[in-house]
C-alpha cells in the first residue's frame, strides 16, 4: 500500500452493501451504504458509485460528500434489473441523500 500511496492522495474501496471505504494517506473513513428498497441486482453498481463520486467532485464538493453521492447512485443501480435502466431525478437523488445523511445537498 506504500508504494500506492506514494502515488496517490486518495483510494477509494467499495463494499458493496457495506458501503465504501475513503482512505486520504492512511486516515480511512467508512462510508456507510444507502439501504436499498429491494436488491435486484448489483450489475452495474461499482459504475454508479462512480457517476455519484464524480458528479460531486464536479460540484467541488468534499470527497466524503462525494462518496456519499456515490452509495446513493449505487443504491439506485441495485434496484433495478441490468447496468442501464434505473433512472433519477435531481429532486429524488437530493431527497434520498438527505434522508441518510442528513445534511443538505441541493
Amino acid at each position: 500500500m506504500k508504494d500506492l500511496y506514494d502515488r496517490v492522495e486518495i483510494v477509494i474501496t467499495t463494499r458493496g452493501p457495506e458501503g465504501a471505504v475513503l482512505d486520504k494517506k492512511g486516515e480511512k473513513m467508512l462510508i456507510p451504504s444507502v439501504p436499498a428498497r429491494e436488491v435486484l441486482d448489483p450489475t452495474g453498481a461499482g459504475d454508479a458509485f462512480r457517476g455519484g463520486l464524480l458528479k460531486g467532485l464536479s460540484m467541488d464538493l468534499p470527497w466524503e460528500i462525494a462518496c456519499q453521492m456515490g452509495v446513493v447512485a449505487a443504491a439506485y443501480a441495485v434496484e433495478q434489473h441490468g447496468t442501464q435502466e434505473h433512472e433519477v431525478n435531481w429532486d429524488s437523488f437530493c431527497s434520498r441523500y438527505e434522508s441518510n445523511f442528513g445534511a443538505i445537498l441541493c
